[in-house]
């Protein structure tokens, strides 16, 4: 079974979201490695990163 995408998936502009998008659109399905490439990226562009707890 299939879900089918619906345009409420991506209700976020962060960039995981707009990758994910992406790929979704191309018809691709990322690899772990690209998904770990995405979350990287997406901690670099994060303009609130989480407090570090001592």
């Amino acid at each position: 079974m299939t879900k089918k995408t619906v345009q409420s998936d991506y209700f976020d502009d962060c960039y995981l979201c707009k990758v994910m998008e992406k790929a979704q659109k191309e018809g691709k399905v990322l690899t772990v490695s690209e998904m770990k490439e995405a979350f990287k990226k997406a901690n670099e562009h994060n303009p609130f990163p989480a407090e570090e707890e001592d």
